[in-house]
């Protein structure tokens, strides 16, 4: 198991999906030398696109943590 997976199966109970997912896919990007102003910008679509996919139209649900929405 990848301490990102680690990571994320700790703090998203605790911060929530939005801000784990936006935080971890920065990381790794930038482990991976992408730039930071580029990683979080992907980083972002990312994680809306995955939010409005699971949550809006396959009615998962997703850790709040502290964005009760």
């Amino acid at each position: 198991m990848c301490s990102s997976d680690l990571a994320y199966m700790v703090f998203s109970g605790l911060l929530g999906f939005f801000i784990t997912s936006l935080i971890i896919l920065a990381l790794m990007m930038v482990k991976l030398k992408v730039k930071i102003w580029k990683s979080v910008a992907i980083a972002v679509f990312l994680t809306v696109f995955v939010n409005f996919m699971f949550a809006k139209l396959l009615r998962v649900p997703l850790p709040p943590g502290l964005f009760r929405l």
